[in-house]
Order: C-alpha cells, then structure tokens, then sequence
C-alpha cells in the first residue's frame, strides 16, 4: 500500500510539473502576451530611420544622396572647382593635385601627418582629411582635374 502511494504521488507531482512546463512555454514569445515584431513594423522602422538619415545630411545639395556615407565613394572634380566636405566628411586625395580651401580661420586636418591644412596649403595624396565642421572646408583642385574618395557629405562648388 506504501508503494502504491508512492507512486501516485510521484505521478501526480510530474502531472503538476508538466502541466506548469505547457503553461510556461505556451506564453513565450510569438503569443499576444510577448508578440513578435512583424515583417511590416520592421520595414517601416527602417524607412523611418533612414529617412532620418537622409534629413540630416543638410539643405538637398549634398551630392552624396546614396545615403550611404559609412563607405567612401569616388568622386571626380576639375580644376578650379572646390570639393567641400560636410561635418565629420573623410577625404582622400587619389591623384591629381589640389589645395585646401578654408574660408573661415580653421583648416583642413590631414590625419595621416597629424597637421592642420589652412586655406591655400597643397594637399599630400593618399593622406586621410577630415573635415570638422560643415561650414565651407575642403579642397580646391589645381590640376585639370584630380579624383578623391569621400566618406560622408559633400557638395562641388
């Protein structure tokens, strides 16, 4: 008799703790009490950040609207023409030759040397450039035209 109640009452604890177990599992994720995110949420939260983005890039005169500024893409400018970079903007000069052009005291940072170019100072190839602020900086081209590779916002002048 001792037996039998042993066993029924081991049958009826893991009855219990099965029971408890379906109803924990049954309010997991993918029910109304923890849903998923659905496809459509997803796509507009994506839409909405990159409209953001897009927005914040400036007045609609920037030429890079790829919206894509966290890959540097390159960029043809001729002579006489200014290359100017938005705030936070990474240049390289690629080949031909070009100045810096400040129009306010402050200049260009070259990164690669750790100097700062002011308005008028011949850009070194291949060195890394940022532009701190967008108020203008960037570079001038001397030669007939030169090829940069830009990271961020930027317009031709």
């Amino acid at each position: 008799m001792r037996k039998i109640k042993i066993v029924l009452s081991a049958a009826l604890s893991c009855a219990v703790i099965g029971a408890l177990s379906y109803t924990v599992s049954a309010s997991s994720a993918g029910t109304s009490d923890d849903p998923l995110v659905t496809k459509s949420y997803v796509d507009t939260a994506v839409s909405n950040i990159l409209s953001a983005i897009n927005g914040s890039l400036g007045n609609g005169t920037l030429s890079d609207t790829s919206g894509s500024s966290q890959a540097f893409q390159p960029v043809q400018v001729f002579s006489g023409q200014v290359l100017k970079g938005g705030e936070g903007a990474e240049i390289i000069l690629r080949s031909g030759s070009a100045v810096s052009y400040c129009e306010g005291e402050n200049g260009v940072i070259d990164v690669t040397s750790g100097t700062e170019y002011f308005n008028g100072s011949e850009i070194s190839p291949n060195h890394l450039i940022i532009v701190s602020r967008d108020d203008g900086r960037g570079a001038k081209v001397t030669s007939s035209e030169a090829w940069f590779i830009v990271k961020g916002g930027y317009t031709i002048e």
